[in-house]
């Protein structure tokens, strides 16, 4: 055993002891014991030059009841046996808890990259962050997604300790397929409410009753070119989208446009299909 001696007044021996197991140090620890002002910090084998830096400044830091350290979902899991100050790795997040967190998905092109979980309507309060990343083949079927789930502490840190799972699209075809063609349905869902809002920002002048009406006949209207592009990749709509002049109550909106560099609400949506 080798003791690491320091002079501390208000340390809490077990938080102490909890906080220096969840810190990174390999080597195992034995027991902490405080008496007066001073700590004794006993290990089962002599430290590296970078851990007793580590135990060192940990104990320097260390606040007796602090919650600095203790990851926020806890405070959601009724009777929570786990750790405090290490993320409930095994614990179901959207079923598990005594309330429902907030999700704010990131998208791009119908691929959900990341879903962040708060504990408030305004999202200011991140509990936990899921980063999804996906690899693709040539025909751009999933061939295999990683997902990262990381807990944040109640200092607004992430933890160090992750969660990393892996699904491989491969084995089972249809698992390919209902993947793309999810995707593919959100890249619809998302560019025709897109959309809409487009043509409600470039067309002040207009009544709203008009843009809704032209924006539902421009969806009519190429409703097969979508569900053929939703259910197999066709680019029936893409060919639509590229030639079409809109002859609508608001005028051919889909040339209207979006930024200071020109581009249209066309293009834009080209390039979300291509």
């Amino acid at each position: 055993m080798v003791t690491y001696s320091y002079t501390k007044a208000n340390v809490d021996g077990s938080q102490l002891a909890v906080e220096l197991v969840a810190s990174g140090i390999t080597t195992p620890l034995d027991y902490v014991n405080t008496a007066d002002d001073v700590v004794d910090v006993v290990f089962q084998a002599t430290l590296s030059g970078t851990e007793e830096s580590l135990l060192s400044t940990l104990v320097t830091d260390h606040v007796a009841g602090t919650c600095d350290q203790h990851v926020k979902i806890h405070k959601y899991i009724n009777d929570s046996e786990y750790d405090p100050f290490n993320p409930p790795i095994e614990h179901n997040y959207i079923t598990g808890l005594d309330t429902k967190f907030y999700p704010k998905r990131l998208m791009t092109k119908g691929e959900v990259t990341c879903v962040e979980y708060y504990s408030d309507e305004t999202l200011t309060d991140k509990i936990l962050c899921v980063d999804i990343v996906y690899n693709r083949d040539a025909l751009y079927l999933a061939t295999d997604r990683t997902v990262t789930r990381t807990w944040i502490k109640e200092d607004g840190l992430e933890h160090a300790i992750t969660k990393i799972t892996k699904k491989n699209y491969t084995i089972n075809i249809d698992d390919q397929i209902k993947e793309a063609h999810r995707r593919r349905q959100n890249i619809i869902d998302r560019l025709l409410l897109v959309v809409l809002g487009m043509m409600i920002a470039t067309m002040p002048g207009e009544s709203m009753t008009d843009i809704l009406k032209d924006g539902r006949d421009f969806n009519h209207d190429n409703e097969i070119e979508f569900a053929t592009y939703i259910s197999v990749g066709g680019t029936e709509i893409v060919t639509v989208v590229s030639g079409t002049t809109v002859s609508g109550l608001t005028g051919n909106w889909i040339d209207n446009v979006i930024d200071g560099e020109g581009t249209t609400i066309r293009q834009y949506m080209m390039g979300e299909l291509s």
